[in-house]
């Protein structure tokens, strides 16, 4: 594919970085069984490596949590993936002598240098230049193709497309200008799935059967960390913790913990009881060290329960089919271990049928300082607004009240009450609240 290139005797020597590399195997992976991985980050004999001479540049693609909110909002979806995307993307040739690696084909001829051609994953700028490079194929069709660019520019995470429209018609013709846009550019859209099955036949045409993925018994996609089976169309978690542990400490808690991959924050009032765990941890001082006996039991027992969150299946559509009103209802709650906030959205359909659906939700851990229980509200009062303030923005939907729920008299009150007249602690909070949000709201 011309992605490396073997080296003449005129670019050998002189300013060169050869990236140290090995293969991974993924036994489970759907196209790419065998991976490469270079490392950028080895240092030569200089001291210096790749890494180290580069920007990591800023970020650019809108934010997983907001593209995930606004797969959830529409009736038909999508999702898609680009294939080799950094392999697509040239880097100029003057800096390519920077990019070698030695390379044999078999373990009878001669080590050989080998240029990279195209951008290479495993270096510090590798994904910003990729995605700037998408970005402007965004921006150089944002006037003939407004629809697609936005896509484009907006509804990508990385290479992953997710992707939601009203109909199917709409799906397709956006779905095939995005298609023909990023192949024009080297970048092919494949892996198509969706909820409807005529709009893969409409976006694929007469593709072969080969083309398309081939699923497990599930019938589920990990889409960006969570898996959604496409045929029922909702989203489902996997957790696959080892059976057996030896020696439990908090390496191996903080290790299990981090399989479990929750934007949505849906899981959060299982997953705070390892966070409050954790906390306890971390005031004992224990490292490597196993744990102490009684916490060593509480977290055996609640890591297998943990498995029961493999049998919930989440409606992946929030809002019902032609709405008439859609609503916000949020709210917050607190104890003295944790606090945290959870919304939910209720659309009335034109026949009057209701639809409340859990959105999203967040949680955090009490700090160690005791603070009062209307202090603690508070600040799950606090993470609530933060957390329908992220909804409004994201989501493309008008909502026609907004309903925030907290079963504190006091945190109420401080609500209604001018900052200035409040301590520093509540004056603060109180004075983001009333920034993003009515006090009629409550």
């Amino acid at each position: 594919m011309g992605h490396m290139t073997l080296c003449d005797e005129n670019s050998i020597g002189g300013i060169s970085y050869f990236l140290p590399h090995h293969g991974v195997l993924n036994e489970q992976s759907q196209t790419t069984k065998l991976r490469v991985v270079f490392n950028g980050s080895a240092s030569t004999d200089t001291g210096v490596s790749l890494n180290d001479i580069q920007h990591t540049g800023p970020v650019i693609q809108d934010d997983l949590l907001d593209i995930l909110l606004r797969f959830r909002q529409f009736n038909v979806v999508v999702c898609a993936d680009i294939e080799k995307m950094y392999r697509m993307v040239w880097v100029v040739s003057e800096q390519r002598c920077l990019q070698k690696i030695l390379w044999r084909r078999k373990p009878d001829e001669d080590v050989q240098e080998y240029t990279l051609n195209t951008i290479t994953y495993g270096t510090r700028s590798a994904a910003y230049l990729t995605i700037r490079c998408l970005k402007q194929l965004g921006l150089d069709n944002l006037e003939a193709r407004p629809e697609a660019s936005n896509v484009i520019l907006h509804e990508f995470y990385v290479d992953d497309m997710l992707y939601g429209e009203s109909s199917v018609t709409e799906m397709i013709d956006v779905c095939k200008q995005v298609k023909e846009i990023l192949g024009g550019a080297g970048f092919n859209l494949r892996k198509w799935i969706s909820n409807r099955p005529e709009v893969i036949a409409g976006i694929q045409g007469s593709s072969s059967p080969e083309e398309n993925v081939i699923f497990g018994e599930k019938d589920s996609n990990k889409t960006l960390g969570l898996y959604w089976s496409f045929k029922k169309d909702v989203l489902i978690y996997y957790i696959n913790f080892p059976t057996n542990v030896s020696k439990v400490n908090k390496r191996s808690i903080l290790s299990d913990i981090s399989k479990i991959f929750d934007p949505l924050g849906l899981l959060s009032p299982s997953i705070v009881l390892v966070k409050i765990l954790l906390q306890k941890l971390c005031a004992v001082k224990k490292k490597d060290e196993s744990l102490p006996s009684n916490l060593d039991f509480y977290w055996r027992k609640l890591r297998k329960k943990f498995f029961v969150l493999n049998e919930c299946e989440i409606e992946r559509q929030v809002i019902c089919l032609d709405p008439v009103e859609i609503q916000i209802h949020g709210f917050c709650d607190a104890s003295m271990e944790a606090y945290g906030a959870c919304v939910y959205i209720r659309s009335v359909d034109k026949n009057g049928c209701v639809k409340i659906s859990l959105n999203s939700g967040k949680s955090k851990v009490a700090l160690l300082k005791s603070l009062t229980i209307p202090r603690l509200k508070l600040s799950g009062a606090l993470v609530l607004v933060h957390l329908v303030e992220r909804i409004k923005t994201c989501m493309s939907v008008k909502f026609d009240a907004i309903f925030l729920w907290c079963d504190s008299t006091v945190v109420l009150n401080w609500i209604s009450t001018s900052p200035h007249l409040l301590q520093t602690f509540v004056s603060n909070r109180v004075a983001q609240i009333q920034e993003k949000t009515d006090v009629s709201d409550w």
